[in-house]
């Protein structure tokens, strides 16, 4: 496949091979059994409980990340890591200091869930169009995504295209195999 791709490649560009996909993130973490803190087994002994003190609401909010990986290490640097946070989970001026400090290749995104969406996909690869631009002329960048909807909705290829970017679909059930970011 990768050698068909190569020959489909313009002369002299090399491929890069970009797998991105999304995982959420438990903002409040449960404990799991035969998972116990010296300190909860000690609250335990003593008949306290040893729950944390959060709402059911809290306990259920996660963020997304939105995670890209390559095969070449100076291209890595360049990839954007998006994290999705929602309105309700960070308040405007918290929002944007966390922004200021986050390292150059964090995004942090808020929309009203933090939930990867078509409009969320578009704004991500035109993002990512813009990070390699300078690479366009050397390299052929091939993008693995799954079979999510967001992931291949018509506004996402046209907007891949746009930024000379390749669209390869995982097939499904097939992801565990072959995109990385589902292997480990």
């Amino acid at each position: 496949w990768s050698s068909y791709l190569q020959a489909r490649s313009a002369p002299g560009r090399r491929l890069v091979v970009i797998n991105i996909d999304e995982t959420n993130v438990k903002l409040v973490p449960q404990e799991r059994v035969g998972h116990v803190s010296k300190r909860a087994y000690r609250l335990f002994v003593r008949g306290r409980p040893m729950g944390r003190n959060a709402s059911l609401s809290a306990q259920r909010s996660t963020i997304t990340h939105v995670a890209a990986m390559c095969d070449r290490a100076d291209i890595q640097t360049l990839l954007p890591q998006v994290v999705l946070v929602g309105a309700n989970q960070l308040g405007e001026e918290r929002f944007d200091r966390i922004r200021m400090t986050a390292p150059a290749c964090v995004w942090i995104w808020r929309y009203p869930k933090a939930w990867v969406s078509n409009v969320v996909m578009v704004r991500y690869i035109k993002l990512l169009g813009h990070c390699l631009r300078k690479y366009r002329q050397s390299y052929r960048f091939i993008l693995y995504v799954d079979v999510l909807k967001a992931h291949i909705c018509p506004a996402v290829l046209r907007a891949a295209s746009a930024a000379n970017i390749w669209i390869c679909v995982a097939p499904p059930r097939m992801t565990w195999v072959l995109q990385p970011c589902d292997t480990h």
